[in-house]
């Protein structure tokens, strides 16, 4: 319980710098069968300026498959996944950052995630996500429309994003 006197001072916590890495136009990549992963479809850099600070990863992630099928995703660090940032480890299921069911190939959906990341450096960091999804065989991933991309009021385009927070220690 925090003490009601209208005057709060918290320590640490202080926002240090936000970068952010907002994705308007389209992006798609061909994966294959579950569980292989695309490449890094969205990404972005920070230069921590302390040691001890904390990153706060946040992402709104539009997604489409070119199928009825799930799509997942993984954030990963300077080209290798982040273990704290996915499910635990089973031996046939896919450790996931987050995922949605797309219910047809005119459909997209939205992906949040937020993780926070302890680098111990000063030296830049690169965050990014790639792509999985639950088919036998290859499928296409599509970030901000939708496999069939029709010009039509029914349809859309999305907007994403990667936003990096510094977070003093």
């Amino acid at each position: 319980t925090l003490p009601d006197t209208g005057n709060l001072t918290l320590n640490g916590g202080k926002i240090l710098q936000v970068v952010q890495e907002a994705k308007t136009d389209q992006t798609s990549e061909s994966v294959g069968a579950s569980p292989a992963l695309s490449g890094d479809l969205i990404s972005k850099a920070i230069t921590p300026s302390a040691t001890s600070s904390k990153i706060l990863v946040r992402a709104n992630l539009i997604v489409g498959i070119s199928d009825d099928k799930q799509v997942f995703t993984q954030l990963f660090k300077d080209g290798s996944a982040i273990a704290g940032a996915k499910g635990i480890t089973s031996t046939n299921r896919q450790m996931i950052s987050g995922g949605v069911y797309i219910t047809s190939v005119g459909r997209i959906g939205m992906i949040t995630h937020e993780f926070l990341d302890y680098p111990n450096t000063t030296s830049s960091v690169t965050y990014s996500y790639r792509f999985s999804h639950d088919s036998n065989s290859s499928k296409t991933i599509y970030l901000n429309k939708d496999h069939t991309n029709s010009d039509n009021s029914n349809a859309s385009r999305g907007y994403s994003s990667i936003t990096l927070m510094e977070v003093a220690a």
